[in-house]
C-alpha cells in the first residue's frame, strides 16, 4: 500500500510530526488543536535547535529530550544513521492517551466466524455485536457497574473478557495482548464478570410445558415426548486453594483437579432455560441437582434426559421421570 492509500485506520497528515500521533482512530478522531502548538506548526527537524546532538557518535543512536519540549508535553528522539546526512525526527503526545494500541480488537475478526467463535466462543460477530449492543444499551448504567478508563474501548473490554472465559488465557497474557497492566485486566475482568451476570441472567427463561412442545424436534417428539429439559454439570478449573480443607472440597475426581461445577439445563430444542449456583467441585452431580432448585421447576409427567451419572430418580418420590 503506498503512502498516498493508507489503510482505512489509519489518518494522513502531511506533517510526519502530527502523521505520528494521529496513528490510529482508535481513540477517536485527533486535530491538530489537540496537540501543543509546537508539534502543529513543526514540519522539520531542521527547525529544532540541533546543538545537544552535534557530539553524538554516527554509529549510536541518542534520545534527547530538549526542556522547552517538555514544556509543552512533547519528547522528541533523533536518530542518527551512518550517512551524517539522514536523521529522522519522532514526536508524540506525552498525555493520558494511549498510543500502543492493542494487538488485536474486535474488527479485527468481526468478519470471520471462525475466528469469533474460536475466540469468543459466539458463532459470528453479527451475535456478537448483538449481546454486546444489549448489554450496553444503558451508557449511564454501563459506566457506574463497568467505570470508564481510557485505556479500552467498551467493545474491546467485553471482547477481552470473553477470551479469557472462552480461550482461558492468563491476565497476564491479555494484558500483553491489549496493552495494559495486568491490574488493569484484572480490574476490567471482574467488574464485566458482575455486570454481564446481572444483565445476563434474566435472559435465561423458563419456558412453558406449552412452548417447549411447540419447538420440540422430530426425533424428540417421537422417542422422548415429555422430555422437558436436558441436563448436566459443568466444571470450571481453579487454582489451588491455600487450606487443606478448602483443597478437599473443591477437589474433583472426574477432573483430577481443584474444580467449581454448575449444573446447566437446556429445552430439547436446544435453548438455555437452567443455570445452578457454582458448587465446589467435590460435591456430586445429584447433591447440586437436588438442592439447584430445579425440581421445583418441573411438573408432573415431565421427563429429565441425563446421562446414568445422575440417577436421581432414587433420591425423589416427586413428579420426575427420568430418561
Amino acid at each position: 500500500m503506498s503512502p498516498t492509500s493508507p489503510g482505512p485506520h489509519f489518518i494522513a497528515h502531511t506533517s510526519p510530526a502530527v502523521s505520528s500521533v494521529l496513528l490510529h482512530d482508535y481513540f477517536g478522531p485527533l486535530t491538530t488543536a489537540d496537540l501543543p502548538a509546537r508539534v502543529a506548526v513543526s514540519t522539520s527537524v531542521c527547525e529544532l535547535d540541533m546543538e545537544d546532538c552535534s557530539t553524538a557518535n554516527i554509529s549510536t543512536q541518542t534520545s534527547v529530550a530538549r526542556p522547552s519540549m517538555k514544556e509543552a508535553g512533547v519528547n522528541t528522539v533523533y536518530q542518527r544513521s551512518s550517512d551524517k546526512s539522514v536523521q529522522t525526527n519522532i514526536e508524540h503526545v506525552n498525555s493520558s492517551t494511549q498510543c500502543c494500541l492493542p494487538t488485536l480488537v474486535f474488527e479485527d475478526i468481526m468478519d470471520n466466524k471462525d475466528k469469533v467463535n474460536f475466540y469468543t466462543g459466539i458463532p459470528n460477530g453479527e451475535t456478537f455485536q448483538a449481546i454486546f449492543d444489549e448489554v450496553s444499551n444503558d451508557r449511564d448504567h454501563l459506566k457506574r457497574e463497568v467505570g470508564e478508563r481510557n485505556h479500552l474501548r467498551y467493545i474491546d473490554e467485553f471482547f477481552l473478557v470473553l477470551m479469557r472465559l472462552r480461550c482461558g488465557l492468563l491476565l497476564e497474557d491479555l494484558a500483553d495482548r491489549f496493552r495494559i497492566s495486568k491490574t488493569t485486566c484484572k480490574q476490567i475482568f471482574n467488574k464485566w464478570i458482575v455486570f454481564l451476570h446481572t444483565n445476563l441472567v434474566p435472559l435465561i427463561v423458563w419456558p412453558s410445558r406449552q412452548q417447549v412442545n411447540a419447538a420440540m424436534p422430530n426425533d424428540f417428539r417421537q422417542l422422548f415426548p415429555r422430555t422437558r429439559i436436558v441436563i448436566d454439570c459443568t466444571e470450571l478449573f481453579t487454582h489451588r486453594p491455600a487450606s487443606l480443607v478448602s483443597q478437599t472440597l473443591t477437589y474433583s475426581h472426574y477432573k483430577s483437579t481443584m474444580t467449581w461445577k454448575a449444573l446447566i439445563g437446556i429445552t430439547p430444542h436446544g435453548v438455555l432455560s437452567f443455570v445452578s449456583d457454582l458448587w465446589l467441585g467435590g460435591v456430586s452431580d445429584q447433591q447440586i441437582t437436588l438442592r439447584s432448585g430445579l425440581l421445583d421447576k418441573l411438573e408432573r409427567g415431565d421427563a429429565i434426559m441425563a446421562d446414568k451419572g445422575f440417577e436421581i430418580s432414587k433420591f425423589t418420590t416427586g413428579p420426575v421421570c427420568m430418561n
